[in-house]
């Protein structure tokens, strides 16, 4: 499928100052007076600054790559076993999810608990007085027009509150907008079931009115939502209700568990069908234009078949680029520089050989002195390793050995800790990265997270073999679909559901590595291994040139259960009817 080169109502990041000074600052918790010389009178007179207003909205969608800081960021990946955060002098908040420091009353923002209200706020704002704007054969503004700018708003809520359930649990549904001393401005979290219901509603109702799929229809409103993103926001809501952290027979905490009930596996899994079965009449598919190239391309090629929510800068940047590459590729000086956040040997080890065999299980010939080699093609184009291209260098990522003469590969910072890797995911190696520029968009859902979520309910819910449909799409059908464009080998008969569990969760892990997935996957699972240490791959070079691959462990802290769930900021529940969740 070809690039969209041009959009009409993406993300504007170019909005009046005039909005931002009417938005809510993040200091209050749900909703507050409104302030500022625009008033909602005008907003809602005038079409243009209607959608304007929708276009405010649409940037509070996850951003990615960025969360821990906006002058050096590092990734949310390295508060999990994908990766770490090189520079230990760098004070972000991905050290303090790692020494186990952040609670209620030092929460992080990831942003989390306030980001989200103050994402719903505008969209409450914007449904409940959208139909106020005038006809306009002038703004292009219909009665149709106005309806689905309110469904576009109803489901970029049904995203934020996704974002609060999965993190929380259980939240107050707020659905109006709010005065600084309404009495529901402090509403009470609603249940688990609740929230989930809330959401899955609004999906439904949404689905109803978006258009399926603007890359067939109109190219030029690709980003804005869609039936697809309604079906497959869905699929995923139902996905987590049924995992085993908030489906738990041994919970009664009803705020964030909901009531104990196996089926919700089968829920989910019919969820995850009809999206799927959505996608394929509507012409979503894994991306694969680029060939034995396309998972890398995926990530730097703007408006493909596969992306459904996607956070969209309107203008191509370096940042990337600048966050993950070693300092050798920056300018002197360059602040950004030196791969902030660098991937684990947990990750590197995740992925098969090309035979689709655990490099640890017998028959595998995988050789632990020469570790890279015959390796899922995934790992190629996430990974930068040892020896190593980027254009035309050589990636240099070792240490002398002890006695020897050897200098310290020039991509072996002394001041770093150094996992043996650098991040390839993401970059545009066409570029400069000091002053080159590219489109990084931020897939927020995409069809192989489809695809694997149907995977996950299907094998819990019927086993990996079981068509229970009628059409073929079985646990192991789902997955296959997402190795073949990595050109594994499909899934072996035989397998047993929880060694099908196994394999799916390992393909989550890196067919959606650095996406942020794994923050939440891996709590939702109870793995509190995930989050309890890493291990770094130890390089050294000797002076006759041979390299000696071994590791090493750096340990972390993570208390179980309680950190399964993040905490409400303290001062948000000080009113006195917000439950803190469990242990903060």
């Amino acid at each position: 499928m070809k690039k969209i080169l041009y959009y009409k109502l993406y993300i504007l990041l170019v909005i009046f100052v005039a909005f931002t000074s009417c938005m809510d600052d993040g200091s209050g918790l749900l909703d507050k007076a409104e302030s500022g010389d625009l008033t909602e009178e005008k907003i809602f007179s005038d079409g243009t600054l209607a959608r304007r207003w929708l276009y405010n909205i649409y940037s509070r969608l996850p951003k990615g790559y960025a969360r821990f800081g906006a002058v050096n960021p590092v990734y949310l990946g390295a508060t999990t076993d994908e990766g770490q955060q090189a520079h230990l002098g760098l004070l972000t908040q991905a050290l303090w999810f790692n020494e186990g420091t952040w609670n209620a009353a030092n929460p992080t923002d990831l942003p989390g608990w306030k980001y989200q209200w103050t994402a719903i706020r505008p969209a409450n704002k914007m449904i409940e007085n959208v139909d106020k704007v005038p006809v306009s054969v002038q703004d292009g503004i219909t009665e149709e027009s106005k309806l689905q700018m309110k469904t576009e708003a109803r489901m970029l809520r049904a995203i934020f509150y996704s974002e609060l359930l999965k993190a929380y649990g259980g939240v107050p549904i707020i659905t109006k907008q709010l005065t600084q001393f309404d009495p529901a401005l402090y509403t009470p979290r609603s249940t688990f079931d609740e929230t989930v219901d809330f959401i899955v509603k609004e999906c439904d109702d949404c689905a109803k009115i978006l258009p399926p799929n603007y890359l067939l229809t109109s190219p030029t409103d690709f980003g804005r939502m869609t039936s697809m993103a309604a079906k497959a926001l869905k699929a995923r809501v139902l996905l987590y209700a049924a995992r085993p952290l908030f489906n738990d027979p041994n919970n009664s905490n009803r705020i964030v568990a909901g009531e104990y009930n196996p089926k919700k596996w089968e829920i989910a899994a019919e969820a995850g069908h009809d999206a799927i079965l959505f996608a394929e009449e509507n012409g979503y598919a894994l991306y694969t234009d680029a060939g034995k190239d396309s998972y890398r391309q995926l990530f730097i090629t703007r408006g493909t078949c596969e992306e459904i929510i996607t956070y969209i800068r309107t203008s191509k940047h370096r940042e990337c680029e600048a966050r993950q590459l070693p300092l050798r590729f920056h300018n002197a000086g360059n602040d950004k520089g030196g791969g902030y956040t660098v991937p684990s040997l947990n990750l590197v080890e995740s992925y098969e050989t090309k035979e689709g065999l655990n490099i640890y299980q017998p028959g595998s010939n995988w050789d632990p002195q020469n570790p890279y080699q015959n390796r899922d093609e995934r790992f190629y184009a996430t990974i930068y390793y040892n020896q190593s291209k980027y254009k035309n260098y050589t990636f240099q990522i070792y240490n002398a050995a002890e006695g020897s003469s050897v200098t310290p590969g020039v991509d072996y910072p002394s001041d770093a800790l150094n996992t043996g890797f650098y991040l390839r995911k993401f970059i545009d190696e066409t570029i400069n990265p000091n002053n080159g520029a590219a489109h990084h968009n931020f897939h927020v859902l995409r069809y192989a997270e489809v695809l694997l979520n149907y995977a996950e309910a299907m094998n819990e819910a019927y086993g990996p073999y079981t068509d229970f449909f009628g059409d073929g799409k079985t646990a192991k059908w789902a997955l296959d679909q997402v190795r073949s464009r990595a050109m594994q080998p499909p899934m072996p008969s035989g397998l047993s559901a929880d060694s099908m569990q196994v394999r799916i969760r390992n393909e989550r892990k890196i067919e959606l590595a650095f996406e942020e997935h794994r923050f939440y996957d891996c709590r939702h699972w109870k793995d509190a291994a995930a989050f309890q240490s890493i291990k770094l791959q130890t390089i050294t070079k000797d002076d006759n040139g041979v390299f000696k691959y071994g590791e090493s462990i750096r340990k972390r802290v993570f208390n179980a259960p309680t950190m399964f769930l993040l905490p409400i900021p303290l001062d948000d529940i000080a009113n006195g009817k917000y439950e803190q969740n469990p242990g903060w």
